[in-house]
């Protein structure tokens, strides 16, 4: 069976999830029977209630249902961010929060679109979905052929991933690769653009997108009419107007959230 807890706190078909007067969350499910042998759990974990949550329900699937298998997938893998040790006096939260998913004992761990190898390191019995399906469907919703249709990777770290992602699906366009520089007194961030023909439509690909400056920036350097952008997990915590003003279309999945934030933002179910 599936038990979706992207829904938070809530009062669903599946599960009650509240808050105590003090502060604590409490979680009970409505079901007592279970015929299937696997549980299929889909969380988002987007806040410390998210994952305060899926413990207190994985507590009472050990506790009442022992012998089944327990599948966790995570569309978006939060703390992602931090994925290496910055040194004395902090925190490496990408570690501590797959050694607490590590501690709940689950069968397998999907993870869709890490930031990075190191996600799946750290996480006991870890699968990767990649965003090639997600792609696919952008590049069918843009409906250009290859030739004339030039793929960017915003920086060389990506760069890796979107050619192999562009080997997958048998992409033969041009692929494109920005640099980045910055500067440490300042903290600005310069980004060099290639040049490429300015008659191709345009797709920028990465997997996180917040603030979205560095894709204003790629975006500022081109004379092409039609830019798209194709974010894996699109939190959008800023800017969302400027993304409508600056991009064609933006595509993200519903990693994050089921609901739109702007009418240019599209979602793509991957659960």
């Amino acid at each position: 069976m599936k038990l979706d807890l992207t829904q938070g706190i809530c009062d669903n078909s599946q599960y009650n999830a509240w808050r105590f007067p003090g502060g604590e969350l409490h979680a009970k499910l409505k079901f007592s029977n279970l015929t299937d042998e696997k549980i299929e759990i889909v969380a988002r974990l987007n806040s410390s209630d998210d994952i305060i949550l899926l413990l207190l329900v994985n507590d009472i699937l050990i506790k009442d249902f022992k012998k089944n298998q327990r599948n966790l997938f995570i569309p978006y893998m939060p703390y992602q961010q931090a994925d290496r040790n910055f040194g004395a006096g902090e925190c490496f939260s990408l570690k501590t929060i797959a050694t607490l998913i590590n501690t709940m004992n689950f069968d397998k761990v999907t993870v869709f679109a890490p930031h990075s190898d190191v996600t799946p390191a750290l996480l006991n019995n870890c699968e990767v979905i990649d965003n090639s399906s997600f792609i696919l469907k952008v590049l069918q919703n843009i409906g250009c052929s290859d030739e004339n249709l030039a793929i960017v990777s915003p920086d060389a770290g990506a760069y890796k991933l979107i050619f192999k992602l562009c080997q997958k699906l048998g992409f033969k366009g041009e692929i494109v690769t920005c640099s980045k520089s910055r500067n440490h007194t300042t903290g600005e961030l310069t980004t060099v653009v290639p040049n490429f023909d300015e008659n191709k439509t345009v797709l920028i690909i990465d997997d996180i997108a917040l603030g979205s400056r560095t894709f204003f920036n790629i975006r500022s350097e081109m004379k092409n009419e039609n830019v798209y952008l194709a974010v894996s997990h699109g939190i959008f915590n800023e800017n969302v107007d400027k993304l409508e003003n600056e991009f064609t279309k933006v595509f993200t999945t519903n990693s994050r959230r089921s609901n739109s934030v702007s009418e240019k933002i599209e979602i793509i179910d991957i659960f």
